[in-house]
Protein backbone atom coordinates (compact mmCIF):
# COMPACT_ATOMS: atom_id res chain seq x y z
CA UNK A 1 0.00 0.00 0.00
CA UNK A 2 1.47 3.59 -0.84
CA UNK A 3 1.31 6.28 1.38
CA UNK A 4 1.83 9.88 0.32
CA UNK A 5 0.62 12.83 2.80
CA UNK A 6 1.90 15.72 3.51
CA UNK A 7 3.01 18.54 6.01
CA UNK A 8 4.71 21.94 5.12
CA UNK A 9 6.55 23.85 7.35
CA UNK A 10 7.46 27.45 7.51
CA UNK A 11 9.95 29.87 9.07
CA UNK A 12 8.80 32.91 9.82
CA UNK A 13 12.45 34.41 10.39
CA UNK A 14 14.95 36.26 7.47
CA UNK A 15 17.67 35.00 9.60
CA UNK A 16 17.01 31.33 9.03
CA UNK A 17 18.92 29.95 6.02
CA UNK A 18 16.50 27.55 4.21
CA UNK A 19 17.32 26.11 0.60
CA UNK A 20 14.57 26.47 -1.76
CA UNK A 21 13.30 22.45 -1.40
CA UNK A 22 12.62 23.37 2.75
CA UNK A 23 9.28 24.43 2.30
CA UNK A 24 7.11 21.27 1.10
CA UNK A 25 7.70 18.00 2.98
CA UNK A 26 6.03 14.92 0.82
CA UNK A 27 6.09 11.81 2.95
CA UNK A 28 6.03 8.71 0.51
CA UNK A 29 7.22 5.25 1.63
CA UNK A 30 9.51 5.14 -1.97
CA UNK A 31 12.20 7.20 -2.86
CA UNK A 32 12.06 9.36 -6.22
CA UNK A 33 12.41 6.83 -9.30
CA UNK A 34 15.74 8.81 -11.13
CA UNK A 35 15.84 9.32 -14.46
CA UNK A 36 18.74 7.76 -16.91
CA UNK A 37 20.77 10.08 -19.63
CA UNK A 38 22.48 8.00 -22.70
CA UNK A 39 26.34 8.75 -23.49
CA UNK A 40 24.79 10.86 -26.18
CA UNK A 41 22.51 13.36 -24.21
CA UNK A 42 25.11 13.73 -21.95
CA UNK A 43 27.63 15.49 -24.95
CA UNK A 44 24.30 17.23 -26.64
CA UNK A 45 24.29 20.64 -25.67
CA UNK A 46 20.81 20.13 -26.09
CA UNK A 47 20.82 19.06 -22.19
CA UNK A 48 19.48 21.83 -20.37
CA UNK A 49 21.09 20.48 -16.98
CA UNK A 50 24.94 21.74 -18.42
CA UNK A 51 23.48 24.09 -21.14
CA UNK A 52 25.24 27.02 -19.10
CA UNK A 53 28.57 24.86 -18.85
CA UNK A 54 30.74 24.94 -21.75
CA UNK A 55 30.82 22.09 -24.50
CA UNK A 56 32.41 18.37 -23.16
CA UNK A 57 33.84 17.21 -26.46
CA UNK A 58 37.21 18.74 -25.33
CA UNK A 59 36.97 16.59 -22.40
CA UNK A 60 35.52 13.33 -23.97
CA UNK A 61 38.27 13.24 -26.92
CA UNK A 62 40.78 12.93 -24.49
CA UNK A 63 39.89 9.56 -23.43
CA UNK A 64 41.85 6.78 -25.19
CA UNK A 65 41.15 3.17 -25.14
CA UNK A 66 44.26 1.13 -25.64
CA UNK A 67 42.85 -2.43 -24.78
CA UNK A 68 45.73 -4.35 -26.82
CA UNK A 69 48.13 -3.24 -23.71
CA UNK A 70 45.01 -3.26 -21.14
CA UNK A 71 45.16 0.37 -20.84
CA UNK A 72 42.70 3.50 -20.62
CA UNK A 73 43.90 6.85 -20.49
CA UNK A 74 42.48 10.48 -19.85
CA UNK A 75 44.65 13.34 -21.16
CA UNK A 76 47.74 11.86 -19.42
CA UNK A 77 46.91 10.03 -16.50
CA UNK A 78 45.97 6.26 -16.94
CA UNK A 79 42.34 5.31 -15.58
CA UNK A 80 39.89 2.41 -15.60
CA UNK A 81 37.06 1.33 -14.94
CA UNK A 82 35.12 -0.19 -12.20
CA UNK A 83 31.25 -1.47 -11.84
CA UNK A 84 28.86 0.74 -9.79
CA UNK A 85 27.94 -2.30 -7.66
CA UNK A 86 31.82 -3.15 -7.28
CA UNK A 87 31.92 0.22 -5.56
CA UNK A 88 29.32 -0.33 -3.79
CA UNK A 89 30.45 -3.38 -2.44
CA UNK A 90 33.35 -1.53 -1.34
CA UNK A 91 31.55 1.13 0.40
CA UNK A 92 29.51 -1.63 2.40
CA UNK A 93 32.86 -3.55 3.33
CA UNK A 94 34.72 -0.13 4.65
CA UNK A 95 31.62 0.88 6.79
CA UNK A 96 31.02 -3.01 7.95
CA UNK A 97 34.65 -3.80 8.66
CA UNK A 98 36.09 -0.27 9.80
CA UNK A 99 33.27 1.48 10.82
CA UNK A 100 30.80 5.08 8.84
CA UNK A 101 33.53 7.51 10.08
CA UNK A 102 36.62 5.51 9.41
CA UNK A 103 35.15 4.83 5.77
CA UNK A 104 33.99 8.52 5.19
CA UNK A 105 37.35 9.74 6.01
CA UNK A 106 39.26 7.25 3.51
CA UNK A 107 36.39 8.14 0.73
CA UNK A 108 36.76 11.54 1.30
CA UNK A 109 40.48 12.00 1.20
CA UNK A 110 40.64 9.18 -1.99
CA UNK A 111 38.27 11.66 -3.52
CA UNK A 112 40.19 14.99 -2.12
CA UNK A 113 43.41 13.61 -4.37
CA UNK A 114 41.25 12.80 -7.82
CA UNK A 115 39.70 16.14 -7.59
CA UNK A 116 43.08 17.99 -7.06
CA UNK A 117 44.83 15.88 -10.12
CA UNK A 118 41.80 17.04 -12.33
CA UNK A 119 42.09 20.63 -10.88
CA UNK A 120 45.60 20.45 -12.34
CA UNK A 121 44.37 19.38 -15.79
CA UNK A 122 41.89 21.82 -16.26
CA UNK A 123 44.50 24.82 -16.50
CA UNK A 124 45.93 22.93 -19.41
CA UNK A 125 42.86 21.52 -21.32
CA UNK A 126 41.02 25.57 -21.24
CA UNK A 127 44.07 28.21 -20.62
CA UNK A 128 42.01 30.84 -22.19
CA UNK A 129 39.26 30.45 -21.35
CA UNK A 130 37.06 32.29 -18.97
CA UNK A 131 37.05 31.39 -15.48
CA UNK A 132 33.57 29.39 -15.06
CA UNK A 133 34.78 27.16 -18.10
CA UNK A 134 38.01 26.61 -16.38
CA UNK A 135 36.24 25.50 -13.50
CA UNK A 136 33.35 23.60 -14.89
CA UNK A 137 35.96 20.76 -15.97
CA UNK A 138 35.61 19.59 -12.20
CA UNK A 139 31.60 19.33 -12.44
CA UNK A 140 32.06 17.98 -16.02
CA UNK A 141 34.55 15.29 -15.47
CA UNK A 142 31.89 14.15 -12.98
CA UNK A 143 29.76 13.68 -15.55
CA UNK A 144 31.90 12.12 -17.90
CA UNK A 145 32.78 9.17 -15.47
CA UNK A 146 29.22 8.34 -14.64
CA UNK A 147 29.18 9.99 -11.26
CA UNK A 148 26.84 12.36 -11.34
CA UNK A 149 25.15 15.07 -13.25
CA UNK A 150 26.17 18.42 -11.75
CA UNK A 151 23.73 21.44 -12.05
CA UNK A 152 25.67 24.77 -11.26
CA UNK A 153 23.02 27.05 -9.05
CA UNK A 154 25.31 29.70 -7.59
CA UNK A 155 28.79 31.14 -8.58
CA UNK A 156 30.48 33.23 -7.10
CA UNK A 157 34.70 33.05 -7.53
CA UNK A 158 36.99 35.52 -7.38
CA UNK A 159 40.70 34.40 -7.66
CA UNK A 160 42.27 37.79 -7.00
CA UNK A 161 40.27 38.54 -3.47
CA UNK A 162 40.21 34.38 -2.79
CA UNK A 163 36.23 34.65 -3.55
CA UNK A 164 34.99 31.63 -3.45
CA UNK A 165 31.15 30.61 -2.98
CA UNK A 166 29.22 28.14 -4.97
CA UNK A 167 26.31 25.91 -4.72
CA UNK A 168 25.83 22.83 -7.53
CA UNK A 169 22.60 20.01 -7.20
CA UNK A 170 24.20 16.73 -8.31
CA UNK A 171 21.51 14.48 -9.84
CA UNK A 172 21.66 11.08 -9.94
CA UNK A 173 24.65 10.66 -7.84
CA UNK A 174 26.31 7.07 -8.22
CA UNK A 175 27.54 6.90 -4.93
CA UNK A 176 23.74 7.43 -3.35
CA UNK A 177 22.49 4.70 -5.42
CA UNK A 178 25.66 2.54 -3.94
CA UNK A 179 24.73 3.19 -0.22
CA UNK A 180 21.13 2.49 -1.15
CA UNK A 181 21.71 -0.51 -2.29
CA UNK A 182 23.01 -1.71 1.26
CA UNK A 183 21.49 0.67 3.55
CA UNK A 184 17.83 2.49 3.65
CA UNK A 185 17.50 6.01 4.05
CA UNK A 186 19.15 8.12 6.88
CA UNK A 187 19.35 11.09 8.72
CA UNK A 188 22.89 12.27 7.46
CA UNK A 189 24.84 13.02 3.73
CA UNK A 190 27.22 10.23 2.57
CA UNK A 191 28.46 11.49 -0.79
CA UNK A 192 31.83 11.29 0.93
CA UNK A 193 34.04 11.10 -2.22
CA UNK A 194 32.71 13.31 -4.22
CA UNK A 195 32.23 16.04 -1.78
CA UNK A 196 36.18 15.55 -0.96
CA UNK A 197 36.59 15.48 -4.76
CA UNK A 198 34.60 18.81 -4.85
CA UNK A 199 36.76 20.20 -1.58
CA UNK A 200 40.08 19.24 -3.72
CA UNK A 201 39.16 20.45 -7.21
CA UNK A 202 38.34 23.95 -5.54
CA UNK A 203 41.13 24.45 -3.46
CA UNK A 204 43.53 23.39 -6.03
CA UNK A 205 41.94 26.04 -8.36
CA UNK A 206 41.75 29.22 -6.41
CA UNK A 207 45.10 28.43 -4.15
CA UNK A 208 42.79 28.55 -0.48
CA UNK A 209 41.47 25.88 1.09
CA UNK A 210 37.97 25.64 0.16
CA UNK A 211 35.33 23.12 2.23
CA UNK A 212 31.91 21.77 0.65
CA UNK A 213 29.62 20.62 2.18
CA UNK A 214 26.48 18.30 1.26
CA UNK A 215 23.38 19.98 3.02
CA UNK A 216 20.89 17.80 0.89
CA UNK A 217 21.38 14.19 0.33
CA UNK A 218 19.02 11.37 -1.44
CA UNK A 219 20.27 9.59 1.38
CA UNK A 220 18.24 11.55 3.00
CA UNK A 221 15.43 11.58 1.28
CA UNK A 222 15.70 14.26 -0.45
CA UNK A 223 15.19 14.09 -4.93
CA UNK A 224 18.48 15.64 -5.38
CA UNK A 225 21.81 15.94 -3.50
CA UNK A 226 22.76 19.42 -2.82
CA UNK A 227 25.99 20.95 -1.81
CA UNK A 228 27.92 24.33 -0.67
CA UNK A 229 31.16 25.51 -1.01
CA UNK A 230 33.21 28.11 0.34
CA UNK A 231 36.54 28.97 2.14
CA UNK A 232 37.19 27.35 4.98
CA UNK A 233 37.15 30.96 7.02
CA UNK A 234 33.51 31.62 5.83
CA UNK A 235 32.04 28.11 7.33
CA UNK A 236 30.93 28.75 10.92
CA UNK A 237 32.30 25.08 11.71
CA UNK A 238 34.24 23.07 9.41
CA UNK A 239 36.29 21.49 11.59
CA UNK A 240 35.47 17.62 11.48
CA UNK A 241 36.17 18.24 7.60
CA UNK A 242 39.63 20.07 8.41
CA UNK A 243 40.69 16.83 10.59
CA UNK A 244 39.81 14.64 7.82
CA UNK A 245 41.20 16.31 4.38
CA UNK A 246 44.34 17.93 6.29
CA UNK A 247 45.77 15.41 9.41
CA UNK A 248 48.55 17.02 10.94
CA UNK A 249 51.36 16.29 8.38
CA UNK A 250 53.86 14.62 12.18
CA UNK A 251 51.07 11.85 11.83
CA UNK A 252 52.05 10.40 8.67
CA UNK A 253 55.64 9.39 10.77
CA UNK A 254 53.83 6.72 12.66
CA UNK A 255 53.55 3.35 12.39
CA UNK A 256 50.55 1.86 10.73
CA UNK A 257 48.78 0.90 13.69
CA UNK A 258 49.28 4.16 15.36
CA UNK A 259 48.02 5.89 12.07
CA UNK A 260 44.67 3.86 11.98
CA UNK A 261 44.21 4.80 15.69
CA UNK A 262 44.67 8.20 15.45
CA UNK A 263 42.65 8.42 12.37
CA UNK A 264 39.97 6.46 14.45
CA UNK A 265 40.25 8.98 17.33
CA UNK A 266 40.44 12.48 14.70
CA UNK A 267 37.12 11.48 12.84
CA UNK A 268 35.16 9.55 15.47
CA UNK A 269 35.55 12.96 17.57
CA UNK A 270 34.36 14.92 15.04
CA UNK A 271 32.43 13.56 12.65
CA UNK A 272 28.86 12.71 12.80
CA UNK A 273 27.79 9.01 13.85
CA UNK A 274 26.65 8.24 9.95
CA UNK A 275 24.96 4.75 10.91
CA UNK A 276 24.24 3.88 14.57
CA UNK A 277 25.03 0.71 16.09
CA UNK A 278 22.86 -1.49 14.13
CA UNK A 279 21.79 -3.74 17.61
CA UNK A 280 20.26 -0.13 19.23
CA UNK A 281 17.82 -0.05 15.80
CA UNK A 282 15.52 -2.72 15.06
CA UNK A 283 16.30 -3.73 11.49
CA UNK A 284 13.32 -3.23 8.78
CA UNK A 285 13.09 -4.64 5.12
CA UNK A 286 15.74 -7.12 5.61
CA UNK A 287 18.00 -3.36 5.83
CA UNK A 288 20.18 -2.24 8.35
CA UNK A 289 17.79 0.73 8.91
CA UNK A 290 18.21 3.50 10.58
CA UNK A 291 16.23 5.82 12.75
CA UNK A 292 15.52 9.40 13.59
CA UNK A 293 17.79 8.98 17.12
CA UNK A 294 14.28 9.49 19.45
CA UNK A 295 12.45 8.04 21.09
CA UNK A 296 9.19 8.74 19.67
CA UNK A 297 10.38 9.03 16.31
CA UNK A 298 10.54 5.76 14.39
CA UNK A 299 10.64 6.15 10.25
CA UNK A 300 12.86 5.07 7.39
CA UNK A 301 10.78 6.91 4.30
CA UNK A 302 12.12 9.58 2.66
CA UNK A 303 9.79 12.25 2.80
CA UNK A 304 9.83 11.27 7.41
CA UNK A 305 13.35 11.95 6.85
CA UNK A 306 13.48 14.98 5.01
CA UNK A 307 10.97 15.96 7.45
CA UNK A 308 12.95 15.48 10.68
CA UNK A 309 16.31 17.12 9.05
CA UNK A 310 14.19 20.02 8.49
CA UNK A 311 13.04 20.20 11.76
CA UNK A 312 16.82 20.07 12.96
CA UNK A 313 17.70 22.54 10.86
CA UNK A 314 15.30 25.16 12.31
CA UNK A 315 15.23 24.25 15.67
CA UNK A 316 18.32 25.27 17.01
CA UNK A 317 16.66 28.98 16.18
CA UNK A 318 13.93 31.32 17.67
CA UNK A 319 12.18 31.48 14.31
CA UNK A 320 8.44 30.75 14.51
CA UNK A 321 7.22 28.17 12.89
CA UNK A 322 4.14 26.77 10.96
CA UNK A 323 3.22 23.31 10.72
CA UNK A 324 0.20 22.90 7.99
CA UNK A 325 -0.48 19.09 7.38
CA UNK A 326 -3.63 17.05 7.34
CA UNK A 327 -5.15 15.81 10.73
CA UNK A 328 -3.40 12.54 12.00
CA UNK A 329 -0.15 13.34 10.19
CA UNK A 330 1.98 14.42 13.66
CA UNK A 331 1.91 18.18 14.23
CA UNK A 332 2.05 18.25 17.56
CA UNK A 333 4.50 15.46 17.56
CA UNK A 334 6.98 17.32 15.44
CA UNK A 335 5.97 20.48 17.42
CA UNK A 336 6.88 18.76 20.94
CA UNK A 337 10.36 17.09 18.95
CA UNK A 338 11.28 21.02 17.81
CA UNK A 339 11.08 22.21 21.47
CA UNK A 340 13.00 19.16 22.64
CA UNK A 341 16.33 19.52 20.48
CA UNK A 342 16.12 23.43 20.85
CA UNK A 343 18.34 25.76 23.15
CA UNK A 344 15.01 26.56 25.19
CA UNK A 345 14.29 22.44 25.96
CA UNK A 346 14.54 23.15 29.54
CA UNK A 347 11.73 25.56 29.72
CA UNK A 348 7.73 25.00 29.18
CA UNK A 349 6.38 23.54 26.89
CA UNK A 350 2.83 25.04 26.51
CA UNK A 351 0.14 23.63 23.83
CA UNK A 352 -2.69 25.15 23.02
CA UNK A 353 -5.84 23.98 21.33
CA UNK A 354 -7.63 27.58 19.94
CA UNK A 355 -10.26 25.32 18.42
CA UNK A 356 -11.57 24.54 21.72
CA UNK A 357 -11.26 28.55 22.90
CA UNK A 358 -14.67 30.16 23.30
CA UNK A 359 -14.06 33.27 21.18
CA UNK A 360 -14.71 35.38 24.73
CA UNK A 361 -12.13 33.49 26.80
CA UNK A 362 -9.25 33.42 24.07
CA UNK A 363 -7.90 36.81 25.41
CA UNK A 364 -7.76 35.96 29.16
CA UNK A 365 -6.61 32.50 27.80
CA UNK A 366 -3.66 33.32 25.96
CA UNK A 367 -2.87 36.62 27.58
CA UNK A 368 -3.75 36.67 31.15
CA UNK A 369 -6.27 38.02 33.56
CA UNK A 370 -6.40 40.52 36.60
CA UNK A 371 -7.70 40.43 39.80
CA UNK A 372 -11.64 42.32 39.44
CA UNK A 373 -11.20 42.98 35.54
CA UNK A 374 -14.53 40.57 34.99
CA UNK A 375 -17.39 39.18 37.02
CA UNK A 376 -15.79 36.01 38.35
CA UNK A 377 -11.98 37.08 38.70
CA UNK A 378 -11.11 36.91 42.25
CA UNK A 379 -7.40 36.16 41.39
CA UNK A 380 -5.32 37.59 38.70
CA UNK A 381 -4.13 34.56 36.25
CA UNK A 382 -0.90 34.36 34.00
CA UNK A 383 -1.90 33.53 30.01
CA UNK A 384 -0.37 30.84 28.35
CA UNK A 385 2.50 33.63 26.92
CA UNK A 386 3.39 34.08 30.31
CA UNK A 387 3.59 30.25 31.38
CA UNK A 388 5.87 29.40 28.47
CA UNK A 389 8.29 32.66 28.90
CA UNK A 390 11.25 31.02 28.14
CA UNK A 391 10.08 27.91 25.99
CA UNK A 392 7.67 27.29 23.31
CA UNK A 393 4.21 28.11 23.11
CA UNK A 394 2.63 25.55 20.73
CA UNK A 395 -1.26 27.05 19.05
CA UNK A 396 -2.78 24.26 17.40
CA UNK A 397 -5.66 24.78 14.54
CA UNK A 398 -4.57 28.65 14.66
CA UNK A 399 -6.55 29.20 11.41
CA UNK A 400 -9.81 28.80 14.06
CA UNK A 401 -9.05 31.85 15.83
CA UNK A 402 -11.39 35.34 14.63
CA UNK A 403 -10.11 38.08 12.82
CA UNK A 404 -10.29 40.11 16.43
CA UNK A 405 -8.29 37.40 18.38
CA UNK A 406 -5.27 37.56 15.26
CA UNK A 407 -5.18 41.34 15.50
CA UNK A 408 -4.35 40.61 19.78
CA UNK A 409 -2.05 37.64 18.69
CA UNK A 410 -0.08 39.44 15.77
CA UNK A 411 0.80 42.33 18.68
CA UNK A 412 2.35 39.79 21.33
CA UNK A 413 4.41 38.09 17.95
CA UNK A 414 5.78 40.92 16.58
CA UNK A 415 6.63 42.75 19.89
CA UNK A 416 6.87 40.54 22.01
CA UNK A 417 4.73 41.83 24.68
CA UNK A 418 0.76 42.22 25.84
CA UNK A 419 -1.64 43.19 28.72
CA UNK A 420 -3.30 41.19 30.68
CA UNK A 421 -7.24 41.76 30.32
CA UNK A 422 -8.22 44.10 33.15
CA UNK A 423 -4.47 45.22 33.41
CA UNK A 424 -2.79 48.60 31.95
CA UNK A 425 0.62 46.98 32.44
CA UNK A 426 2.23 45.79 29.55
CA UNK A 427 3.92 42.52 30.18
CA UNK A 428 7.01 41.29 27.92
CA UNK A 429 7.97 37.95 27.24
CA UNK A 430 10.57 35.59 25.52
CA UNK A 431 8.11 33.07 24.06
CA UNK A 432 8.80 31.31 20.68
CA UNK A 433 5.42 30.74 18.69
CA UNK A 434 5.05 27.20 17.18
CA UNK A 435 1.33 27.03 15.38
CA UNK A 436 -0.66 24.35 13.10
CA UNK A 437 -3.65 24.53 11.23
CA UNK A 438 -4.96 21.01 9.41
CA UNK A 439 -5.59 23.68 6.39
CA UNK A 440 -3.95 25.71 4.05
CA UNK A 441 -4.13 29.14 5.54
CA UNK A 442 -2.90 30.81 2.33
CA UNK A 443 -6.62 29.12 0.87
CA UNK A 444 -8.65 30.36 3.25
CA UNK A 445 -7.68 33.95 3.10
Amino acid sequence: MSINYKIKLTVFDKGVKMSPSDEIIDFENTPSSGTSISGQDLLSSSNDKISDMPDISDLSKRIKFAPDKGHIWFDQRRMFLLHSRAFGALRHNMIENAGASMARAILMRTGYTAGSLDAEMASRVRKNDELYDVFSVGPQMHALLGVTLAECVDFDVDVSKGKFTSEYIWHDSIEDDAHLRFFDIGPDPVCWFQIGYASGFSSVFIGRQIIYKEVECRTQGYKHCRIVGKTYEEWDDASDEMAILQPHLQNFNKTDTDKKALLLEETTKRAPNILPDPKAVMPLSGKNSVNSSDENFIGVSPGFQVAFNKLNKVAKTDATVLFLGNSGVGKEIFAKKLHRISLRSDQPFIAVNCAAIPEDLIESELFGVEKGAYTGAVTSRKGRFERADGGTLFLDEIGTLSLSAQGKLLRALQEKEFERVGDEHTRKVNTRVVAAQNQNLIDEV
